[in-house]
């Protein structure tokens, strides 16, 4: 649906079907957890910040107690988190923008080493996590280099 440029009708699907799943299946099942994380990642796209993080954060806090941290689920919820924190950093204090930072790294370190682990070193989702670690890595060391 995001690809054909439709982001109210994708929102607006995205929520219908979220809440209809809380409503039916409850806050901690599978799928209304996947719905929530998705929903989330939809409003980062759409630059409300806010709202993916409350979205994302309850998401990986239900999926990490339903699913496990190392479920793939759970990592693809840490790394939009970690890519969240990103965009977020860039209004943040100088000395915030590095926590964040290292936070993000963290979160994106995990992901790569549990997706390593379960799906190959060359499966496609571990190739991208570990982008977004060294990605993240090399920018918090000319970060801190600048100081």
């Amino acid at each position: 649906m995001w690809s054909c440029n439709d982001v109210h009708g994708a929102d607006l699907l995205l929520s219908t079907t979220f809440e209809a799943r809380l409503r039916v299946l409850g806050k901690l099942h599978e799928d209304t957890l996947r719905s929530m994380a998705t929903l989330g990642q939809m409003r980062h796209t759409q630059l409300r910040m806010n709202d993916a993080t409350i979205l994302l954060e309850d998401a990986l806090r239900g999926q990490t107690r339903v699913l496990g941290d190392q479920h793939p689920h759970t990592m693809r919820t840490m790394m939009a988190i970690a890519n969240l924190k990103t965009i977020s950093q860039m209004s943040n204090s100088q000395a915030s923008a590095t926590q964040s930072q290292r936070d993000r790294a963290s979160l994106a370190e995990t992901a790569y080493l549990v997706l390593r682990e379960k799906k190959g070193a060359l499966h496609t989702e571990t190739l991208g996590a570990a982008q977004t670690w060294l990605g993240t890595a090399i920018t918090l060391d000319v970060s801190e280099a600048e100081r």
